[in-house]
């Protein structure tokens, strides 16, 4: 190679960087795609057993890898339909970042939780 395709492909990469920085710093770098995890949590927990399962959930998007951006807690709510002998439950709605494989892995274990009535990953269009 000559000097000038070396000094080219420098400044190319020199760049790149400075470009990756700049979007780093000024937080406009997502991870993947955008998701929102709702979550129906029996209206039969205490205060503790919710924010265990919601711990629980959180840990599970940080472990995965996730950056979650907010987690919005409704409240009490009557639900559509009867679930499981419920008419009420606590919702909440997980805003977070993510690959595109993370929404399976973490819907397979959501799937199993024992305090979850109801549970729906999206994906949300930019």
């Amino acid at each position: 190679m000559n000097e000038t395709t070396i000094e080219t492909r420098i400044e190319t990469i020199v760049e790149t960087q400075a470009e990756a920085e700049t979007v780093v710093s000024e937080g406009v770098a997502q991870i993947g795609n955008r998701y929102e995890l709702a979550l129906i949590l029996r209206p039969t927990l205490d205060e503790e057993a919710k924010a265990a399962q919601i711990e629980q959930v959180t840990q599970l998007l940080n472990r995965f890898g996730a950056n979650i951006e907010k987690v919005d807690e409704w409240g009490r709510r009557r639900l559509a339909y009867e679930i499981a002998k419920q008419n009420e439950g606590f919702y909440y709605f997980i805003t977070f970042n993510c690959e595109s494989n993370v929404p399976a892995e973490i819907e397979s274990r959501v799937r199993i939780m024992e305090g979850l009535l109801r549970y729906l990953i999206i994906r949300i269009e930019e």
